[in-house]
């Protein structure tokens, strides 16, 4: 696990370093403005994704794989949601979702703008 994920942060590193070299106005605080609400998500749902894990360890395999995809779904979709909106709902990827699959109504039960009471 080790070996992969240095792998994995080897190959950033070398994106963002040919990416910086082709784009001039390349900025690794830019990327990072726009990755970090999905990356804060990936770590909460690998830690629940895990703490499920040794729940169920001894478990079946296939009763295993679709609780963690479940959890893995669910967790990822709440925390990004928390993040989004914690970070006062900038536009980008969020709004889209939430605006093609109608849930700004959701999202403003949780969250009501200042004077509105949840319906």
């Amino acid at each position: 696990m080790v070996v992969r994920l240095a792998t994995s942060v080897g190959a950033l590193a070398l994106m963002l370093a040919i990416s910086a070299a082709v784009m001039p106005d390349f900025r690794l605080r830019t990327v990072a403005a726009h990755t970090w609400r999905p990356i804060a998500a990936v770590i909460v749902m690998a830690i629940a994704v895990n703490a499920v894990r040794d729940v169920l360890d001894g478990s079946a395999a296939w009763i295993m794989l679709l609780t963690e995809v479940i959890t893995g779904v669910v967790v990822y979709v709440l925390a990004l949601s928390v993040l989004w909106k914690s970070a006062g709902s900038p536009a980008g990827g969020e709004t889209y979702i939430f605006e093609k699959f109608r849930l700004q109504r959701a999202i403003e039960w949780i969250r009501p703008k200042p004077g509105q009471s949840p319906q």
